[in-house]
């Protein structure tokens, strides 16, 4: 499924590439597909000016990477606009062209991290460091294309886990042209999420949630008072809600919808007969992970285990676990190439599955 999506303009002039939401569902790590198919979508512009209108919280640092060169290697004109918030790795594909940003948006640097699942020894912990070591140094030579900070000063700035408002962003380089606030940026913010113009950000995967909250009450724009009325200070989403309950309205009936959404493309995928499916797609539910973020595993049990309805497919999965670890299936280590057999496949949804039954049960892995 797509995340990207190309308009063409009314005149024919020029096309708008909206990126709105996650970069990447699903990796394109050792994906020739995807990538593939993004770049025959830009060259099919045919060299007319790319207005990129991001309003993102990030993703995978993979495909932002292959968005950012294909944009910056793009005959024609690239423009990018920051329509809310661009995070994570979606500050890499900002860096492709002329930024502009509203001042009351924001961007946000980090260091790259990754998802773990499975059990793994120091050695492979310390080569997964150093890999995250090498894909950091890649994120700041994008930032360098534009901003004028050295490798230390971008390196502390990520390390901190830094939000910027646009004359920040433009002050350390990353930005072009400020210019004044939008009436079509909105912002919501409580103890668990961000919500910008629909567009969910997880708060409880990052760690510096105290200047996040100072630059949203700061640059959060409000609708213009009558005369009549009394300033109000708005500190705390409840000052919102008593302030402005109709802007609150509206954007809780969105979360509500994307929550629904999620919750219904999980459904989709689940197969009550099958235990271990409807194992993953319970512990998706309860920690918040998408029907794209859990397809490539489910797709797989369904590849190679038939429809049982063994409580809690426990008794299912100790005999493939066993059936397996007899195979030599749990010794496979990825090639690191990216590409990955069945053998390997097999291992990592027994490593998923295993652990949600034991998480289920109260067991832990000794």
């Amino acid at each position: 499924m797509k995340f990207w999506n190309f308009k063409n303009s009314a005149d024919g002039e020029s096309a708008d590439l909206l990126l709105y939401g996650p970069i990447s569902d699903t990796t394109w790590w050792g994906d020739e597909v995807t990538p593939a198919q993004f770049a025959s979508d830009l060259a099919a512009l045919g060299g007319k000016q790319v207005n990129v209108r991001i309003n993102s919280p990030g993703g995978d640092v993979f495909a932002a990477h292959a968005i950012f060169n294909q944009l910056a290697t793009y005959s024609g004109e690239v423009t990018v606009y920051i329509d809310g918030l661009a995070a994570s790795a979606a500050t890499i594909v900002m860096m492709a062209g002329k930024v502009i940003m509203p001042s009351n948006s924001m961007i946000m640097i980090h260091n790259p991290a990754v998802g773990l699942l499975g059990y793994y020894d120091y050695d492979q912990m310390m080569k997964m460091a150093a890999d995250l070591e090498i894909v950091k140094q890649s994120i700041m030579n994008a930032y360098k294309t534009k901003s004028h900070l050295d490798d230390k000063k971008l390196s502390k700035l990520m390390d901190d886990e830094t939000w910027m408002t646009a004359e920040m962003a433009k002050e350390y380089g990353f930005v072009d042209e400020v210019t004044g606030a939008s009436n079509v940026v909105n912002m919501v913010m409580d103890d668990s999420f961000l919500l910008v113009n629909s567009v969910r950000h997880d708060l409880g995967r990052l760690k510096n949630v105290g200047q996040l909250r100072q630059l949203v009450n700061k640059i959060q724009p409000m609708p213009a008072k009558s005369k009549e009325e009394k300033s109000v200070e708005i500190k705390t989403i409840d000052d919102l809600k008593k302030a402005y309950p109709d802007l609150v309205n509206q954007l809780k009936d969105e979360v509500i919808k994307n929550e629904k959404d999620r919750l219904s493309a999980l459904d989709a995928l689940d197969d009550p007969k099958n235990a271990a499916v409807h194992a993953i797609i319970d512990d998706a539910k309860a920690s918040g992970k998408t029907a794209e973020e859990v397809k490539p595993i489910v797709d797989i049990v369904k590849k190679h285990a038939p429809a049982t309805d063994v409580k809690d497919g426990q008794d299912f999965m100790i005999k493939v676990i066993t059936d397996n670890k007899n195979s030599g299936v749990d010794g496979i280590k990825a090639d690191g190439g990216g590409q990955v057999d069945s053998k390997q496949e097999m291992a990592a949804a027994i490593n998923l599955i295993s652990g949600i039954i034991n998480k289920k049960h109260g067991r832990t892995d000794k």
